[in-house]
């Protein structure tokens, strides 16, 4: 790690430290939530088609019990 110009002391340097890590953690976290975002769409567009057919299951299952009362 290069330290910026001007950092002296251990304030400082306390401070320049503590930004990098806050930094790197930022982009850790980020990457690791544009992964799992990429691992999950293929699970949600399922659930969805998976919704659908329940859906369509269930409005045959009405028509078939409006049939059969009627």
């Amino acid at each position: 790690m290069v330290l910026p110009a001007g950092v002296t002391g251990p304030d400082a340097l306390y401070a320049a430290l503590q930004n990098a890590v806050c930094v790197q953690m930022v982009a850790a976290f980020a990457a690791a939530v544009d992964a799992c975002s990429h691992a999950l769409e293929p699970m949600l567009a399922q659930t969805e088609k998976m919704q659908a057919h329940l859906r369509r299951c269930a409005q045959d299952l009405q028509d078939l019990g409006m049939s059969l009362r009627g």
